[in-house]
C-alpha cells in the first residue's frame, strides 16, 4: 500500500509531467470492479453525489489530496455515483479477480485533475477513492480486501 505526498521545495515548475498509474488491488475472495474516472480541474462542483439504495443522497468532497470513503460496512448500500456533468470522464474499467491487481496509466492528465476509483461488485459500491495533488500526481491505488477499502498516492 502506498501513502504520502513528496514535495521539493525547491521546484518551481508548474503543471502535471507524465502520466499517472493506476493500481486497482484486489486482496478479496471475490471479483471486483474497479471504475477509474477522472474529473478535469477545477471542478465547479467538486462533490461526488452518491445514491443509496434506500433512496437518500448524499456528497462525498473530491477536493484536497486522497480521500477513501470505505462503504463495506454501511447499512444503507450505495449503489450509484453521479459524478460533476460536462467535467468528468470514464478512464477505464476492468473486473479484478481474487487476490490479483491490475495497472493503468492516466496520459490525459492536467495538474490538479482528480483521480476517482470505485471498487464494486454486482450488487453495490464498497470503496471510492479519490487523489489529487498541488504538485504532480503520480500513482494511486485502490484496495479492496477481506476487511473493506483503502488507497494510497504520491505526489512529487
Amino acid at each position: 500500500m502506498i501513502a504520502g505526498c513528496t514535495a521539493n521545495p525547491f521546484d518551481s515548475s508548474s503543471g502535471q509531467e507524465g502520466p499517472v498509474t493506476v493500481i486497482a488491488n484486489n486482496s478479496a475472495t471475490a471479483t471486483y470492479t474497479f471504475e477509474i474516472y477522472v474529473i478535469e480541474s477545477p471542478p465547479i462542483d467538486p462533490e461526488l453525489s452518491i445514491t443509496r439504495r434506500n433512496g437518500m443522497k448524499d456528497t462525498l468532497s473530491t477536493d484536497g489530496g486522497l480521500t477513501v470513503t470505505d462503504l463495506a460496512g454501511d447499512d444503507r448500500s450505495v449503489v450509484s455515483v453521479k459524478f460533476p456533468q460536462n467535467q468528468s470522464r470514464l478512464h477505464e474499467r476492468y473486473s479484478v479477480p481474487p487476490t490479483a491487481e491490475k495497472l493503468t496509466n492516466i496520459t490525459e492528465f492536467k495538474s490538479y485533475d482528480t483521480v476517482v476509483i470505485v471498487i464494486r461488485d454486482d450488487e453495490r459500491i464498497h470503496t471510492i477513492v479519490t487523489a489529487d495533488c498541488d504538485d504532480d500526481l503520480v500513482i494511486v491505488e485502490g484496495y479492496i480486501g477481506p476487511n473493506g477499502g483503502a488507497g494510497g498516492y504520491n505526489c512529487e
